[in-house]
C-alpha cells in the first residue's frame, strides 16, 4: 500500500508542527482514536478502533517520530495489532510555508504500509480505499481542530460521519382532484294513469260494437267481452 498527498494547514509551520506533537491534537484528529499517550524520546502509544472493509476491530500500537528535523518534517513509524490482524507504516513527512500564504503550512507526505491476519484476507483494494479514506479524515480533523474549515469526521463525497443525513423522502401524493365517473340513476317505470285504461276500454268496446253491428243496423250483442283488471 502506498498512500502520497499534499495538504494545507491554516497555520504556520511551527504551529503545525506543535499540533503533530500534541497528543490532545492527535486524539482529536486521528479517526476512531481512543487515547495517545506519550511514552518519551518522540513515541506515543496508541489505541483506536476502526473498520477496514468488513472488518472491525480495536488496535493497540506505537507511533515513533524519527529523523526529526523540527519544524520541518520527520519520519513517522507506526506499528498496530488487534486480534483481527496487525498492520505496520512508515510516512515521511515534510512542513514548508506555503507560498501563497506565509501564515498558513504545507503539508506533503509519501507513506508506505502493509497488514496481515485476517485483514490481509479483506484484499488489497479495500485496504487502499480504508487508508485513502482515514487519511482524508484525518486532515479534516486536523484542519478543524487547528482552526480552520474542515469538518471533523466528514468522509469523501460531505456525507457527515455521525449519520445525520436525512433520508431520501418519498414524493408526495398529487393533490390534484380525482374525477368519478358520473352515474346516472335508471328511471324506474310507472303504471299508467287509470284514466288512460278507462279510454282504451272505451275504445275497444266501440271497435268491437262496429264489427258485430248486422247491415240492417240490428245491434247483437257480444259473445266475448274483455276482462278489465279491477
Amino acid at each position: 500500500m502506498k498512500l502520497s498527498g499534499d495538504e494545507r494547514l491554516p497555520v504556520a509551520p511551527p504551529r503545525a508542527w506543535a499540533a503533530l506533537n500534541d497528543p490532545a491534537v492527535l486524539k482529536q484528529a486521528i479517526p476512531g482514536c481512543e487515547a495517545v499517550t506519550p511514552l518519551g524520546d518522540d513515541r506515543f502509544e496508541l489505541a483506536l478502533a476502526v473498520a477496514i472493509g468488513p472488518v472491525k476491530a480495536r488496535f493497540t500500537g506505537e507511533l515513533r517520530l524519527v529523523d526529526v528535523d523540527a519544524p520541518h518534517g520527520a519520519t513517522l513509524q507506526v506499528e498496530a495489532r488487534s486480534p483481527a490482524g496487525h498492520g505496520k507504516g512508515t510516512a515521511q513527512v515534510r512542513l514548508s510555508a506555503d507560498d501563497d500564504d506565509p501564515g498558513a503550512t504545507r503539508l506533503h507526505y509519501d507513506a508506505t504500509g502493509q497488514v496481515g491476519g485476517k485483514l490481509a484476507q479483506v484484499g488489497s483494494r479495500l485496504v487502499d480505499m480504508a487508508a485513502a479514506q482515514l487519511a482524508t479524515q484525518f486532515f479534516e480533523r486536523l484542519t478543524a481542530a487547528l482552526g480552520g474549515p474542515g469538518e471533523p469526521g466528514s468522509r469523501p463525497g460531505g456525507d457527515p460521519a455521525d449519520g445525520s443525513g436525512a433520508e431520501p423522502q418519498a414524493a408526495a401524493p398529487s393533490q390534484e382532484p380525482t374525477h368519478a365517473p358520473t352515474i346516472t340513476p335508471a328511471r324506474a317505470s310507472m303504471p299508467a294513469p287509470a284514466s288512460s285504461v278507462l279510454a282504451r276500454l272505451a275504445a275497444w268496446l266501440r271497435a268491437r260494437l262496429r264489427r258485430a253491428a248486422p247491415n240492417d243496423g240490428t245491434l247483437r250483442p257480444s259473445s266475448t267481452l274483455p276482462h278489465a283488471d279491477p
